[in-house]
This record gives structure tokens, sequence and C-alpha cells, in this order.
């Protein structure tokens, strides 16, 4: 992109249900176009590129931003309505790792995604509690000088390559990354090994909401 507009990669449209128009792909999003749009805009496509106008990119794209923004909104959304509350969490451990209902809340986001396996491996909030209790390959120390928990890491199985530890401070708060500089990434997926879920999980665990007015409820009373 330049300050006036962006260039975009075109193709010929192989699908015949689809005649009469281009595929364009740019800054990630696709979708199509008529051809007559060359003309009416006076385009020009030179080895499968073409410039177009930031107006136009906006229109034609209007549904694929739409959608990916629509994305980051509800991914923001599920990131909120857990991981920031973490240290609440923490100052009601005891009450958390005692009820099946509040300690089988599984995370919204994976815990740990290896490369090859995906980031389906998430967690409960009691495991969670007892990995940051008992291994320290889980824990930093954050600027302020508190204790940092990983909640979230990312890596390579195979050359043991550690992408990002995703941690949160249970003093000052602040979230954070730690890519690459935390401990070894098989430590963790064998320190991520020795727990498992209270069995059986409760069939009905509390909501998000729930936990955390609970766990507010709590303090506010002592």
């Amino acid at each position: 992109m330049n300050k006036k507009g962006y260039y975009v990669n075109v193709y010929a449209n192989k699908n015949q249900k689809e005649n009469g128009f281009l595929k364009i792909r740019c800054q990630g999003f696709c979708t199509t176009i008529p051809t007559t749009f060359i003309n009416q805009y006076n385009l020009t496509v030179r080895e499968g590129n073409m410039f177009i106008q930031k107006e136009q990119f906006e229109e034609w794209f209007k549904k694929e931003i739409h959608a990916k923004e629509e994305e980051i909104r509800l991914e923001k959304e599920r990131f909120n309505c857990f991981y920031p509350h973490i240290p609440l969490y923490w100052k009601n451990k005891d009450l958390i790792l005692n009820n099946p209902r509040f300690y089988s809340v599984v995370t919204p986001n994976f815990f740990m995604g290896l490369a090859y396996y995906g980031g389906c491996r998430t967690i409960t909030i009691g495991e969670l509690l007892l990995i940051w209790e008992k291994e320290e390959s889980f824990i930093f120390k954050c600027s302020c000088g508190g204790k940092s928990v990983c909640f979230q890491f990312g890596g390579s199985p195979l050359s043991g390559t550690e992408w990002v530890s995703k941690t949160i401070c249970l003093v000052c708060e602040k979230i954070d990354n730690k890519g690459g500089m935390s401990s070894p990434l098989r430590v963790k997926i064998e320190a991520r090994r020795k727990y498992t879920s209270i069995l059986p999980l409760a069939e009905n665990p509390v909501s998000y909401s729930e936990l955390r007015k609970i766990c507010m409820n709590v303090g506010e009373n002592n």
C-alpha cells in the first residue's frame, strides 16, 4: 500500500459459472470483480498485478474487511473475558481448586500451541493454578518485581524452539510476551503432562463471568 492505494494480484477465474469475473487478492483478502471494472475504472493489469485506489479497495473488499474486523473483535472479547482476571483467580486458588465447578472452567484459547499439532490444547483453570504453583518453567519476574505466570505458549516440538510465552503479572497485572526468552519448550511440554483434570470434570462448570463474580465477592467479604 502507498498513500493513494494498493497493488493487487489479479487471477483469471477458472470457475465456468463465474465467467466475466476476475479474482483479486490484496492484504490477505480475496474477492472477485467483474472484468468490466478494468475499463470502467481505467485500470491496467501488468504481469498479474494492478494498482487500485484506496476507495476501490475498501468497496471491493468490504465484506472481507468486515469479516476480519469481526474476527478481531470476537478474539479480543474472548481474550478479555478470562485472561486479564488471572490475578483474581490466583488470589482465590484454594476456592477454585476445591470446587469442581470452578476447577473445570476451560480456557477460551489454547494453552499449548505446537507446530504440526495446532493450537487445540486447552486447559482448565484448576490445572493452570497447579502448574503456576509448582512449575518454575512457567514463572517469570515482571519489571515491577512481581511474579508473572505463563498462560499461553507455543513452538516447534521438533526443533525445541519456543516462539512465544504470553504472561501476566500477578501483582501489576501487566500482560507481556516472552518469546524466545523462557525455558526450553520441551521443559514446558513435560511440565504440562504432569497435570490432569480432576476426574470426573464437572458437567456444568460455571461461566467466566460467574467465576469472576464469585471470586470478586469473596474478596469483598474478606
